[in-house]
């Protein structure tokens, strides 16, 4: 693809990706109070959360639901999307992985918070993100279950 080919398509990606970036953006940041009380280990969260992310997981949560017409309300999926791939780029960056010291042109998490809170706000993103998942059930309850089942598995040996 031509240097100005592969800049058109950026600029058409962009606009359709940047509305859906800036909607979950906000609903991401209203849901911060759900981590409870303010302390090192939700400030790390937030942290990683906010570190510049594309969000193109969540937009392509929100893109399926428009596409599908469903009327449902997916931003718990979109949420626990990008808590669980936020808390893997946290453990990648950790010492035993990647031992990287910047991510997305800020100190990783681990290097703002210490090694030990960084693991712990690795942990709580993927509880939070089944949190999300459960959310749902009051939609429908099914559905619920096989997003924790498929998100389990992914997450795990099988993913």
């Amino acid at each position: 693809m031509q240097t100005s080919a592969k800049q058109a398509f950026s600029e058409q990606a962009k606009r359709v990706l940047d509305p859906y970036k800036i909607r979950f953006e906000e609903e991401m940041q209203e849901a911060f109070s759900q981590f409870g009380t303010q302390n090192g280990v939700r400030e790390a969260m937030e942290y990683a959360l906010k570190g510049n992310g594309k969000r193109f997981r969540p937009a392509l949560v929100y893109m399926v639901a428009d596409g599908l017409k469903t009327g449902c309300n997916v931003t718990p999926a979109a949420l626990a999307v990008e808590y669980f791939h936020t808390s893997s780029l946290i453990a990648d960056d950790l010492p035993c992985m990647d031992n990287d010291d910047f991510r997305r042109g800020r100190a990783t998490t681990h290097k703002v918070y210490g090694e030990s809170v960084a693991l712990l706000a690795s942990y709580a993103l993927i509880a939070s993100g089944f949190e999300q998942i459960a959310k749902n059930e009051a939609q429908d309850a099914e559905v619920s279950r096989l997003a924790v089942l498929q998100a389990s598995r992914t997450m795990g040996v099988q993913g």
